[in-house]
């Protein structure tokens, strides 16, 4: 559990600290931004980004899945973030996602989240 936490501590603190990654995702959150709309370098920051929250939720899921970790620690850390919801976060998802998660993730996801109403 407190690996869970440490992590998803880590992730908002690199948020709040890092102006230029705050500023990136303001725009997914509050103008809908998509990929098209960052240069290159900022779509790498987000990607990496991306990434580093995904880990995170594979993570916290193969936990849930070993008894691990409980169903309400795994409600709280998973499926409350709205960057889950950018058509941002469903275009990287598309594009990477079956190269960086475990099948059984990807389809658990998927199914947690309306990737088409997104877009």
């Amino acid at each position: 559990m407190q690996v869970i936490s440490d992590a998803s501590s880590d992730l908002l603190i690199e948020l709040s600290t890092d102006d230029r990654l705050a500023s990136l995702l303001a725009e997914a959150f509050f103008n809908r931004a998509t990929m098209a709309d960052f240069e290159p370098g900022e779509w790498i920051q987000l990607a990496a980004y991306s990434q580093a929250f995904v880990r995170q939720l594979e993570n916290t899921y193969v936990q849930h899945q070993e008894g691990i970790v409980s169903d309400a620690v795994f409600e709280t850390y998973t499926w409350g973030d709205p960057f889950l919801r950018t058509a941002l976060f469903a275009e990287w998802w598309a594009l990477l996602a079956e190269d960086l998660v475990s099948p059984g993730f990807k389809n658990f996801l998927e199914s947690r989240v309306e990737f088409d109403s997104l877009e």
